[in-house]
């Protein structure tokens, strides 16, 4: 649990927030005030202490960025408030178990297409998302041959 004493709310003040080496060459984020933010953390580089205050930030509806001394033992971050909610992305680690056969159908498919397994499965997933959209509308999917004509319909 990252410690702030209580006394940051949504409050931005217009002084850069600063991230500087510390004692034992730890870094230290101070606030505004030069008050020392996540006392009971020891970060060590200065990324470490950026991704800390970024992530605050984050909770509190606001960006981060540094405005001056990247790569240096003196940086300046500025807090701006979100206007809208910004898309935040993370990697989600899915794991799979599958019979050999079908993880050799996935192989051959995957290099039919030449690409990894995890696009052939991601590929998968975005046509079984318009094969759902297009029933939720009462249309259907199917494979039409050259004249246009229905071979196949594809259920779900």
């Amino acid at each position: 649990m990252v410690s702030t004493r209580g006394r940051y709310g949504t409050h931005m003040p217009s002084t850069p927030y600063k991230i500087t080496s510390g004692p034992a060459g730890h870094w230290t984020v101070l606030d505004p005030e030069g008050i020392g933010m996540f006392v009971e953390r020891e970060f060590r580089t200065p990324y470490e202490a950026f991704t800390a205050l970024q992530g605050w930030a984050e909770a509190n509806g606001m960006s981060a960025e540094i405005t001056s001394g990247q790569g240096t033992s003196n940086q300046q971050v500025e807090l701006k408030k979100r206007t809208r909610r910004e898309p935040r992305w993370l990697p989600v680690t899915l794991t799979l178990n599958i019979s050999p056969e079908l993880d050799d159908l996935l192989d051959n498919m995957a290099d039919e297409m030449g690409v990894p397994k995890g696009e052939a499965i991601l590929k998968a997933i975005g046509l079984l998302k318009i094969a759902l959209d297009a029933k939720r509308e009462g249309k259907g999917i199917g494979i039409l041959d050259d004249a246009l004509d229905l071979e196949q319909e594809i259920t779900i």
